[in-house]
């Protein structure tokens, strides 16, 4: 995925959320083409939202198959050179200081139709859009498009 390279400011950022794969991840195959043609670096990162583990809606079997599916697309990306970076909070407040620190021009990620998502998504793009950071935004989980 071209390497780590901190020191462009074309990088993109791939925010995997329920699609933690790579062979059919809109996203991801946008990011790596956009990314290619900038010689800069795709950074993939999954955001570990507290309002899950708060919301009482994530059992122990859950929580087996989240952190196995994880470090399977973790391994994944390591063949390519690359890895997984997991961050811990708040969606919004964690992917704004990561666009920052990986000196980032896009955000991209897949829809979700989920209210509390949309809000959340609604978030994060205001936030990191502030800071002159592009967002894409791809169709994946879904039969149709919701737009």
């Amino acid at each position: 995925f071209s390497g780590i390279c901190w020191e462009m400011s074309k990088n993109v950022i791939v925010w995997f959320r329920k699609a933690l794969r790579l062979h059919d991840n809109a996203a991801f195959i946008e990011a790596l083409k956009t990314a290619t043609a900038a010689n800069a670096s795709v950074i993939p990162v999954f955001c570990l939202d507290p309002h899950f583990v708060k919301s009482g809606g994530v059992g122990p079997v859950r929580w087996r198959f989240l952190l196995e599916s994880l470090a399977d697309l973790h391994t994944q990306l390591q063949k390519h050179k690359s890895g997984l970076f997991v961050l811990q909070g708040s969606a919004a407040e964690e992917l704004s200081k990561a666009c920052q620190q990986f000196k980032v021009s896009a955000l991209y990620f897949e829809k979700d139709t989920e209210e509390f998502a949309k809000l959340r998504d609604t978030e994060v793009t205001k936030r990191v859009t502030e800071m002159g950071v592009q967002v894409q935004t791809f169709d994946g989980h879904m039969l149709y498009s919701t737009d």
